[in-house]
């Protein structure tokens, strides 16, 4: 299963996800689901660094993505990036509806450092 945790700042905005895991619904480099939910995480990731500029925070290595939002944006910059993330996380939640036993969306508070 996929596992991709949105994370929410104090004031319910986006500023970045973590992906674990793997869709299991074919074989390794053939994975639809896991295929679908790779662009989504990682065009949202090129989103932010290429068209707005930011410099995000981005692990990634087999089985997982992570990207989080610089701490301090200003509100205009800080909704443009939401937007992006928002714009990828209904995606995610398309893909989900199709494969609920593939998988799983969370939302959780940013982690306090990082």
């Amino acid at each position: 299963m996929v596992r991709v945790a949105l994370y929410r700042d104090a004031a319910g905005r986006a500023c970045g996800y973590s992906t674990a895991g793997h869709a299991g619904q074919g074989p390794a480099g053939e994975d639809m689901v896991c295929a679908a939910v790779s662009a989504l995480v990682q065009t949202a990731a090129l989103g932010l660094e290429r068209h707005l500029g930011l410099a995000v925070q981005v692990r990634e290595g087999p089985g997982h993505f992570d990207c989080l939002l610089p701490r301090e944006l200003g509100p205009s910059l800080g909704a443009r990036a939401a937007d992006v993330l928002e714009t990828m996380w209904l995606g995610l939640r398309e893909i989900q509806a199709a494969h609920p036993d593939a998988v799983r969306l969370c939302e959780q508070a940013r982690q306090p450092k990082g």
